[in-house]
């Protein structure tokens, strides 16, 4: 019996991942993940706000935008612990105002239901 395959003998274990990698392997997939999730929201935020019969194809209003999404992305890093280059501006240019210092034609209302409707 002269048919048996003999197992290569090469075979190397890989590597250990050091707490550093791990630690940017995380950042990265959390990077990723937030970037879908803008990318996603934000495309759908396109399409209904051209639905609603704004013109999406003005230069002005993709600028505007392409900010807007920016920021959204700056917001979730920051809630994720990563830095974004938007944060320091934000930062340097936003006031946190206490909703009891706006009037009432300055809040938005989190209401999102109509209490009339219940």
């Amino acid at each position: 019996m002269n048919n048996i395959v003999k197992f290569p003998n090469d075979y190397v274990p890989p590597e250990q991942e050091t707490l550093s990698d791990l630690k940017k392997n995380i950042e990265k997939n959390k990077e990723i993940y937030i970037n879908n999730v803008v990318d996603q929201h934000s495309s759908n935020l396109l399409a209904n706000i051209s639905l609603s019969g704004f013109n999406i194809d003005k230069d002005e209003f993709m600028k505007d935008f392409a900010f807007t999404v920016e920021t959204i992305r700056s917001s979730l890093y920051r809630n994720m612990g990563l830095h974004h280059h938007f944060q320091e501006h934000i930062d340097a240019n936003v006031e946190v105002t206490g909703i009891e210092e706006l009037g009432e034609d300055q809040q938005m209302s989190l209401d999102f239901g109509n209490k009339d409707d219940e």
